[in-house]
This record gives structure tokens, C-alpha cells and sequence, in this order.
């Protein structure tokens, strides 16, 4: 019953979301995962095994889903590759994260092969965002700083987030100061790659 409520959720997302092995054998997708690979945007099934459409960026791959699944690397960022468009316009972002169990889910996670991945695509214009009460307990942001950073990360420039906040430029700046200070980054798409790591992460803690 849970595996079936889990399924549905990540059925109605409109982000692929695929668990991928060390190899690159594709374990389980969602419906948008199985849309997206079809549609060959970047992204595509051989022999089981998940591939990018351009060669020159299936070795990023590759090298990314080894160093992600390895067990022994417990606190590892989640890698970023970007896969461009044959017209060159509108690039997809692939964010890819371990999965490693918690001592809760560790006795249903045995279940499953070691050093999985899990492989979010993430189209620009359609960002997947976390809550934003999770952004404030992983980073320790204030209230403020949490809106600042969730606005950067949907695409807004500092002069649209102050002229919203009906605050000054200099206020928002100072604000965005401390943002990247409590979440180790230092420019507004580091930033923004950053939180959007944290909704697949958030949706998989569901199952």
C-alpha cells in the first residue's frame, strides 16, 4: 500500500526522476522519467543501461553515477550535469544524488542493491523547488533569508525579490551575503542548483 501511494505521488510530478545503478542500469522511473527518455531530450535507454544523446557528455555521466554510488563516500554532494539542446536553447539540468538509507529504512532498504542514484532532471523554466521549511532546517536560515534564497532559485534577479519584499537593494544583498555563507555556495546559480537538490531528496524520504 505505501509502495503504491509512493508510486502515484511521483507519478503526478512533472520532473523525471530515475534510480540508477553504478553501471547505469535504470532500477525505476515515473511516468515524467519514462516521457522524458522516450522524447530523447538529452537523455535516453541502451541495453538497460541510461545514456546521454551526445557522446562528448555520456563520459560526465558515467563518471558522476561511479563516484555518487560508491558506499564509502557517506556525505556526498549531489552531482550537476547539464545536457544542451540540439537548437542549443533551453539546456536541461540533471541533478544526480545517492541514495543512502537511514537507520530507519535501513532494514527495507537491504532489500535493494547498494549505491543506487537517484537521477532528477530539472527543466529551467519549470524548477522543482523544496519547502520552505525544509531549506530553513537543513541551512539554518531565518525566515527572511529562506524567501530570499527560494526566489533566487525560481529565477528572480535581487532588484524583483527587493522591489517584492518591499525592502532596499542593499537589505536584500546583506541578506544574500548570509545565505551563501550558511550554504557553502558563492553565486546565485550555485545557490539555486543547491535547493533544487533538496526537493527529490525531500520526495524520496516519502518512501
Amino acid at each position: 500500500m505505501r509502495e503504491r501511494l509512493a508510486q502515484t505521488v511521483l507519478d503526478h510530478l512533472i520532473h523525471p526522476l530515475l534510480v540508477v545503478s553504478a553501471d547505469g542500469t535504470v532500477l525505476h522511473s515515473n511516468f515524467a522519467g519514462y516521457q522524458f527518455i522516450a522524447g530523447r531530450h538529452g537523455l535516453q535507454v541502451k541495453d538497460g543501461k541510461l545514456k546521454t544523446t551526445r557522446r562528448d557528455e555520456d563520459g560526465n555521466l558515467g563518471e558522476l553515477l561511479i563516484a555518487l554510488s560508491d558506499p564509502a563516500v557517506r556525505h556526498a554532494r549531489p552531482g550537476v550535469l547539464t545536457l544542451q539542446s540540439r537548437q542549443g536553447r533551453n539546456p536541461k539540468v540533471v541533478l544526480l544524488m545517492p541514495m543512502r538509507p537511514t537507520p530507519s529504512t535501513a532494514a527495507k532498504a537491504a532489500k535493494l542493491p547498494e549505491g543506487l542514484v537517484l537521477v532528477a532532471v530539472i527543466d529551467p523554466p519549470h524548477r522543482l523547488l523544496p519547502d520552505d521549511h525544509l531549506v530553513r532546517s537543513v541551512y539554518g536560515l531565518s525566515v527572511a533569508e529562506s524567501r530570499i534564497a527560494l526566489k533566487i532559485a525560481a529565477g528572480k534577479s535581487l532588484s524583483q525579490i527587493a522591489l517584492e519584499s518591499r525592502t532596499s537593494l542593499h537589505t536584500v544583498r546583506s541578506q544574500l551575503k548570509a545565505v551563501f555563507a550558511k550554504t557553502g555556495t558563492s553565486r546565485q546559480a550555485q545557490l539555486a542548483l543547491t535547493l533544487s537538490a533538496l526537493a527529490p531528496a525531500m520526495i524520496m524520504a516519502v518512501t
